[in-house]
């Protein structure tokens, strides 16, 4: 499959209607420093890793844990890699650039390729279940 990337243009708030535009409204959310609209795109009982050995399960951590990537970086670049669909679940790679700037002022940038678990619910919309963002190098 070949790589999508996702750029800073405006999206709708909510309803991915696939595994890739999952990413399109992160990278929106995200450029847009919109907490609630990320929290959107997760299961209520999804799960993150923020770093190696870190847990964020919940609203309530996945919030914290996105609050804090949010007040590092100022935007996101995401790539969609791969997508491997069966049925209403998919393993979706990525590849990510996040860019802010750092206390003393100077350009902060981390990069990564990420593995997530996306499900599709009911009503039609793909959600996060599994978010693991440095998942592979």
């Amino acid at each position: 499959m070949e790589a999508e990337s996702h750029d800073l243009r405006s999206r709708p708030a909510k309803g991915a209607s696939s595994p890739t535009e999952v990413h399109h409204l992160f990278a929106d959310a995200f450029n847009r420093h919109d907490l609630d609209a990320l929290l959107e795109l997760y299961e209520p009982k999804a799960v993150l890793v923020p770093q190696s050995g870190q847990r964020a399960t919940g609203q309530a951590e996945l919030r914290e844990a996105l609050a804090s990537f949010l007040a590092a970086f100022e935007t996101i670049s995401l790539t969609t890699r791969g997508v491997v669909q069966q049925d209403n679940t998919a393993l979706v790679y990525s590849e990510f650039q996040l860019r802010g700037t750092g206390t003393s002022g100077d350009p902060v940038t981390l990069e990564g390729r990420g593995t997530e678990v996306m499900r599709r619910q009911a009503y039609g919309t793909w959600l996060f279940a599994i978010d693991d963002p440095f998942s592979t190098a």
